[in-house]
């Protein structure tokens, strides 16, 4: 699932992006931490504009934030759908911290 909401009030930001996608898990070659097999959200501000009949999408690094929803030994379409109804609840709260950082506000979807 990927989900994106447009806000306004900065001009490197024209929408934030909601994912949820599914991570093996394993050693974070960042931290060397070991990081849980699941199913993830992240939301990321990020700007999108079309060049050259291509939407172009660009975002700085370590921006958004990113919480495991369900961790699971396998993929699973049941545990998927678990992991959207988590995040139902967690992407509003994201949401908000990100725009209160970055001072967006999020702009009326269009139908």
């Amino acid at each position: 699932m990927k989900k994106y909401i447009p806000v306004s009030g900065n001009n490197d930001v024209t929408h934030i992006r909601i994912d949820i996608d599914y991570d093996l898990g394993g050693y974070s070659m960042l931290s060397y931490t070991p990081k849980p097999r699941g199913y993830y959200l992240s939301v990321v501000p990020v700007k999108r504009e079309e060049r050259y009949g291509c939407m172009m999408e660009s975002f700085t690094a370590f921006s958004g934030y990113r919480q495991l929803l369900k961790e699971v030994t396998r993929k699973s379409a049941k545990a998927e759908k678990v992991a959207e109804q988590i995040a139902e609840e967690f992407a509003p709260i994201m949401v908000r911290k990100i725009c209160e950082e970055k001072h967006l506000t999020v702009e009326e979807e269009a139908a």
